[in-house]
């Protein structure tokens, strides 16, 4: 048992690891420059259409290996073990030079593999503070809270890898709580807003800024 539970988790590890950059060639130099690469990005760079295939890409990382996992593990445990390793692998991808996102996708992409409830929560959630506050990293947030919170009350064998994903996302934003406290955060997005009114001009202007955008997506 002990050597299929690291199996499963070196293969969630290796699949979480695959970024959009390694299928589509024209990322190459923005991969090569050793910085993260999140859907902003990839939008900035490709158009929308890539973007929604790198988001589809990254829930796909989370859904496949619990998936496997399910095969040989109770759902929960696949939760619990596997589940944190595909997150992980999409953070610090071993493909990408560790250089990935957030995470929060590919731990959707987990749920849905356990629970197409607390995927759609977690998807609502997401939408409905973002619209309210657009903040990117505050929907991430509250996603993270209320998730471990639906299943300690409706299905409480799962809160315990609910809890350990929303540990990976709230580490991994760290940076991103200071800034929503400092006001940074709000700032971010107000620059994302004129951008997408004059791109070209506000890429001139703003350089590295837009690419510190990305981080700050939260996915």
């Amino acid at each position: 048992m002990v050597v299929k539970i690291l199996i499963l988790i070196a293969l969630a590890y290796l699949i979480g690891s695959v970024h959009y950059s390694l299928i589509k060639p024209e990322l190459k130099d923005l991969a090569d420059s050793g910085k993260p690469i999140g859907v902003v990005e990839i939008y900035e760079a490709l158009g929308l259409k890539d973007a929604v295939y790198a988001t589809i890409l990254e829930i796909a990382k989370g859904l496949v290996p619990v998936l496997i996992a399910r095969a040989f593990l109770k759902p929960s445990l696949a939760l619990l073990l596997v589940a944190p390793f595909a997150v992980l692998g999409q953070m610090f991808p071993l493909y990408s030079r560790f250089k990935g996102g957030k995470g929060v996708m590919t731990m959707f992409g987990a749920y849905l593999a356990v629970s197409p409830q607390g995927f759609a929560l977690g998807i609502v959630a997401w939408i409905l503070v973002f619209v309210i506050a657009r903040i990117p990293s505050a929907a991430t947030l509250a996603s993270g809270v209320i998730l471990p919170v639906y299943f300690l009350v409706s299905d409480i064998k799962f809160a315990p890898g609910a809890f350990l994903l929303s540990a990976l996302i709230f580490w991994k934003h760290s940076s991103d709580i200071k800034g929503m406290f400092s006001g940074g955060e709000v700032k971010k997005v107000e620059i994302h807003k004129s951008r997408q009114k004059n791109q070209s001009d506000q890429n001139d202007q703003n350089g590295g800024k837009d690419k510190d955008y990305g981080e700050h997506l939260g996915i």
